[in-house]
């Protein structure tokens, strides 16, 4: 049987398993009684490019075997030239409708994987007659040695495996979808320029599933007492194993957790979940399916309504044309190409000749009144909010270090989505980089209480916001399909306008000088620290410096 014969790119595979599903219970939204989080303005940020019309093909490449007309317009394969790509992220509240805009150093993303295809295809034409072969692809040792799996046998056996497996309309010839295909054969499905998995529980019972309420629940209780959360911080220092006052997840974490997310770089935790956190709303994505997706996840067994969506009735309300009251087919179709609830631009920078690392920047453009920016602590994090749900946005490139061989990783971005987070630790992380600093560790207990909903002095489970990771990942490894929460490097950059010795200072790294870290006397702090919580904020040092 032809392996490949039924890949269907990214969300299709799990849209097919997901017609068993329909007796799922509607995802529950976060309790109506937990406070509102506390936001700040919205920042003025760049907007992101423009999108083209989405009828708009992409552009034909300058190099290689002329492209199938077929295929030309292949959104499976790539978004298109200079196209923003659409996504839903399925909140508890509603569907938040996003469209992406990707750059490599500023030039579209997918650009790099269509050069890749090219690379393919001239590779597969060794002779110039404009036809791609598998028997000149198979033959071509100088090309497939540079290849990941360089290792395996090429030749007659190569080009049987292959054309079995890729050569969909058996004609001997690689169109650029089997070239996709071919790419992805390390990881056992086809690769894309762009792609999303996600993952959902809409678990909403932190005292069940969030690592650091476990270990502050002295009695076991369910619920964090005041006397608990008043040793919140003597809690957390203890399992500061380096005592350099940071608090890592690793630290955190069981010693099973850690061993799994040593293999591959990543928080994994373990309980499941349905595979709906987001949709990527594809060029040719049926109108039917995002209707059944939709009634399934919101509104099972009931009529899809504008109020099924707590958080974006509003937005959804224009929908409903006929004022039936219900959402139709139709209607719901308005998704595909209606404004976006938001923007995202995307930016991941090489790394340069004189060896600087690689960076990223993540911008958000044009939200809608519900939806607040509580505040971007790097460049390539954002923390959102939509009423009682934490959207934690990261954009982080894998790609130093990867070898020219692994070029197909580097021209990639995969979308991650899920909820799969500690929800304590993600309040608790101030600037969202995965560690507790010092600051963070000694405002524990006053930042927890921002949402003891009832003024009792505990917190219950239904007082906290849900949180879901939305990562944009550069060259993760191919055939990784795990969840996890991204992590930073083990040091902070400088912070901007920050005097020499105030970096130098930092040592841990966490963004504040503490008391142990200052080297001053306590009068000289004391003149620095202007707020009087007993740190010095790069801010504060910035304007103290003579």
């Amino acid at each position: 049987m032809r392996r490949h014969s039924a890949i269907f790119t990214g969300l299709a595979v799990v849209a097919l398993s997901g017609g068993c599903h329909r007796a799922e219970p509607a995802a529950s939204a976060p309790s109506a009684t937990a406070p509102a989080v506390a936001v700040s303005a919205k920042p003025t940020v760049a907007a992101a490019p423009a999108a083209p019309p989405a009828a708009a093909p992409p552009a034909q490449p300058a190099a290689g075997p002329p492209l199938p007309t077929a295929i030309k317009d292949d959104r499976s394969t790539s978004p298109g030239k200079n196209h923003a790509v659409r996504v839903a992220l399925l909140t508890p509240g509603g569907p938040l409708i996003v469209d992406v805009t990707l750059t490599i150093d500023g030039q579209p993303q997918n650009e790099a994987f269509e050069k890749l295809l090219d690379k393919v295809l001239e590779a597969a034409d060794t002779d110039r007659d404009q036809q791609a072969t598998w028997k000149e692809l198979a033959a071509n040792e100088e090309f497939l040695k540079q290849q990941p799996d360089s290792g395996s046998p090429t030749g007659a056996r190569d080009l049987k495996m292959w054309t079995d497996q890729f050569d969909r309309n058996q004609d001997d010839r690689i169109q650029r979808d089997e070239a996709s295909d071919w790419l992805g054969r390390a990881a056992g499905r086809k690769a894309h320029a762009f792609d999303v998995r996600s993952s959902r529980s809409y678990f909403s019972v932190p005292s069940a599933s969030s690592r650091i309420w476990k270990l502050l629940d002295a009695d076991s209780d369910g619920q964090l007492s005041g006397a608990e959360l008043g040793r919140c911080a003597n809690t957390l220092e203890a399992f500061d194993d380096d005592d350099d006052g940071v608090v890592a997840s690793e630290e955190i974490e069981p010693l099973g957790e850690q061993l799994r997310a040593g293999a591959g770089g990543g928080s994994r935790t373990g309980r499941g979940g349905n595979p709906f956190a987001a949709l990527y709303l594809e060029r040719n994505f049926a109108a039917d399916r995002l209707e059944y997706l939709l009634t399934d996840l919101y509104a099972p067994q009931q009529k899809l309504e504008a109020t099924r969506f707590p958080s974006l009735a509003a937005q959804f309300q224009p929908l409903d044309a006929n004022g039936d009251g219900r959402l139709d087919q139709e209607e719901i179709a308005q998704l595909l190409t209606n404004k976006p609830h938001f923007k995202v631009a995307v930016d991941f920078t090489n790394a340069n000749a004189e060896g600087a690392g690689a960076v990223t920047s993540l911008t958000v453009t044009d939200p809608i009144s519900e939806l607040t920016v509580i505040g971007q602590p790097a460049t390539g994090r954002i923390v959102l909010a939509l009423g009682a749900t934490r959207l934690v946005m990261f954009a982080q490139d894998f790609t130093a270090g990867v070898p020219p061989a692994q070029a197909a990783a580097a021209s990639q971005v995969r979308l991650m989505v899920h909820d799969r987070c500690d929800a304590l630790g993600e309040l608790l992380d101030s600037d969202a980089d995965g560690r507790l600093g010092e600051r963070d560790v000694a405002a524990s207990a006053q930042t927890l209480l921002k949402y003891d909903a009832d003024h009792d002095g505990q917190l219950q489970n239904n007082e906290l916001p849900y949180s879901m990771i939305v990562a944009f990942l550069r060259g993760e490894r191919p055939g990784d399909d795990s969840f996890y929460r991204p992590r930073s490097e083990a040091s902070r950059p400088a912070q901007t306008g920050a005097p020499t010795w105030f970096i130098r200072a930092d040592f841990n790294g966490d963004g504040d000088i503490s008391r142990r870290e200052f080297l001053g006397t306590g009068d000289q702090l004391s003149r620095l620290d202007a707020n009087r919580d007993d740190f010095i904020s790069a801010a504060e040092a910035a304007a103290r410096n003579e």
